[in-house]
């Protein structure tokens, strides 16, 4: 008879089981608030640097631009960082960051309204407190910008009276006990940074001051710096000065006088039937001025002798011009075929009608133009490609070529803050008369400022920085320079 071996094993019994899982709970009951506490340190801690990296960038963009971004408005009504113009728009908790802006104190502007540098202080004050009702420990007044973050709870210990960029803004050290009690466990979980005015308009001048140094793309024919470097004869009270607005450019060319031009040296330059411009330019005329019906012309190549019905190109802004079709703060540039065809120059002409923003409104504007000869002639028939490109100026070949179809295109900035240019192109079958080709003393004259036979069209502004080109500087590179160098004209 076969023989079974008994199976002395057990499972565990109910009361081991239960001893178990107390000795366990005893052990998460132990460990689980540090781990939940440390978790909530390191959000803490990640919330803090996050802060940091927005005010940063903040002033970084200031830097750039010359004036703090424009704040987001909330669901609550709060305004908050824009997530569109600065990276770390987020706390740890996935919360929206809070963003005030103060007002200047002088002008009663809005620091993403106007240029950091040009605001004398501001109308906002911070308040550190030890606790709610206690002791204050710190004030601290011409605050520019205030970045916070309410926390895990969602809920603002904070006392934000700052209303419209006016009042005082008052918060206190991360973790106080608000009623001084410790029997009530209520601490602050907000976390708060700023940034005074001084430090602020520090870190713009100190942009702007590498922005000054920087030189046009490619190789320029000519460039206009007025600050000593010449190519330019002054007319009629026309003077280089230094303005003290504020910006980082130096000397302009001061047009304001209703006489004043200048004469560009070196004529031959300027008889070209491809090349690009580039400047600025600064206005305030906002009426019309005589007979000028608000015409401003900026700079111009034309017959000294018959004036403004034998101009080749001309770059013009209007502060009021409706008769004839112009918005005020209109920016026009045209190619003309000079007297024959003056009538005719609709086809050469191009604008950027901005009704809007006028652009006679006394701040800087960038200014471009390019005119680029296509091989193709005046029947929309192909050229050989090596006319094109090899023809020699002063030769019967490069005279040919103005006849060839061309195209143009201009680029205006509305406000010297603007993060792009706006632009407008149009081809025409025809280029524009280069006018005399010899002698060089014959060659028509370019000015700034002035159509010389026609006293009452002059530009009562300011220019600056002007290039000119005998090529076609391609649109991201007038981009770029424009994005580099607007900084020094806000």
């Amino acid at each position: 008879m076969p023989k079974f071996k008994r199976n002395t094993s057990s499972a565990f019994s109910l009361v081991e089981m239960a001893f178990i899982m107390m000795i366990v709970g005893m052990i998460v009951a132990a460990v689980m608030p540090r781990i939940l506490g440390s978790v909530g340190k390191d959000k803490a801690k990640q919330a803090k640097f996050s802060l940091q990296d927005v005010r940063d960038e903040i002033i970084g963009y200031a830097a750039v631009n010359g004036n703090l971004p424009i704040p987001d408005t909330a669901g609550g009504g709060f305004t908050i960082v824009p997530s569109a113009l600065i990276t770390h728009s987020k706390d740890a908790w996935g919360q929206d960051i809070r963003y005030i802006i103060a007002r200047d104190s002088g002008s009663g502007a809005r620091l993403d309204q106007i240029n950091v540098n040009d605001a004398t202080g501001t109308q906002v004050t911070t308040n550190l407190d030890q606790y709610t009702g206690g002791p204050n420990l710190e004030n601290t007044s011409d605050v520019a910008f205030i970045v916070y973050t309410t926390g895990p709870n969602m809920t603002a210990e904070s006392v934000d009276g700052v209303v419209d960029g006016v009042g005082t803004f008052t918060y206190y050290p991360y973790a106080a006990d608000l009623d001084n009690n410790p029997a009530t466990a209520d601490p602050n979980d907000d976390q708060v940074e700023y940034v005074i005015l001084s430090y602020l308009q520090e870190k713009a001048a100190a942009s702007a001051d590498d922005n000054v140094a920087i030189s046009p793309p490619g190789s320029p024919t000519a460039t206009l710096n007025f600050d000593g470097n010449g190519g330019y004869t002054t007319n009629g009270g026309a003077a280089v000065t230094t303005l003290g607005d504020g910006t980082g450019i130096g000397a302009v060319l001061d047009l304001t006088t209703n006489t004043a031009y200048a004469e560009l040296d070196n004529p031959e330059y300027y008889r070209r039937h491809e090349f690009t411009i580039m400047g600025w330019f600064r206005t305030d005329i906002t009426v019309p001025e005589g007979t000028n019906n608000g015409y401003q012309p900026i700079m111009n190549r034309e017959s000294p002798t018959t004036a403004w019905n034998d101009r080749t190109f001309w770059l013009v802004t209007w502060a009021n011009n409706s008769g004839q079709g112009h918005q005020p703060g209109e920016y026009v540039f045209k190619a003309s075929r000079a007297v024959t065809e003056y009538n005719l120059d609709t086809n050469a002409q191009l604008r950027v009608d901005t009704t809007a923003t006028l652009h006679t409104d006394a701040v800087w504007h960038f200014f471009a133009a390019t005119m680029e000869k296509d091989c193709v002639d005046e029947n929309g028939l192909p050229v050989a490609a090596i006319d094109c490109d090899t023809a020699t100026y002063g030769t019967a070949d490069y005279e040919t070529q103005a006849d060839w179809q061309h195209t143009l295109t201009i680029y205006v900035s509305d406000e010297p803050t603007d993060n792009d240019l706006q632009s407008n192109t149009v081809t025409y079958p025809t280029g524009p008369d280069l006018g005399p080709a010899a002698p060089v003393a014959s060659i028509w004259p370019t000015y700034l400022g002035m159509e010389v036979g026609v006293t009452t069209r002059t530009f009562d502004g300011y220019v600056d920085e002007i290039s000119f080109y005998d090529t076609v500087v391609p649109a991201a590179d007038i981009e770029d320079y424009y994005d580099a160098t607007k900084l020094s004209f806000q």
